[in-house]
């Protein structure tokens, strides 16, 4: 089983923003240059606080246990799933109870009907909608 991030895409809004840009007379560019980094700014905050994330399992297996832990933890804390699983490709979203920390690196755990443990660390949820599995 390998592993693949899929990045986030740029929000539309500020893909048009930076295409306006380029046609309109100047001091509308001083306009859109002085409200960039606010727009960024704000863009910014958006990620930082992101609440979900998902996990693809793309891979021939169930996965029977997944653990999510913040990557400056030492343990794994509870499988997630509970008593569910994660059949073959199926998705399963992740809601961060907690975004007031602005935690972005998460370790993940999992553990296919096979048994065999995969981990991957340092996962950065705020700039990636989802994680991928895959078979190798």
């Amino acid at each position: 089983m390998n592993f693949h991030v899929q990045s986030s895409i740029p929000p539309k809004e500020f893909i048009m923003l930076l295409n306006l840009s380029k046609s309109i007379d100047r001091r509308a560019v001083t306009l859109s240059a002085v409200a960039l980094p606010l727009v960024l700014s704000i863009a910014s905050e958006a990620i930082a606080s992101k609440a979900n994330f998902r996990i693809v399992n793309d891979t021939s297996q169930t996965i029977r246990e997944l653990y999510i832990s913040d990557s400056s933890r030492d343990s794994w804390g509870n499988d997630i799933l509970g008593r569910d699983v994660l059949p073959s490709g199926s998705s399963v979203g992740i809601d961060f109870a907690d975004t007031s920390n602005r935690v972005c690196l998460y370790d993940i755990r999992v553990i296919p009907t096979s048994g065999r443990a995969f981990e991957d660390y340092r996962i950065n949820v705020c700039t990636s909608d989802n994680y991928t599995l895959i078979d190798q």
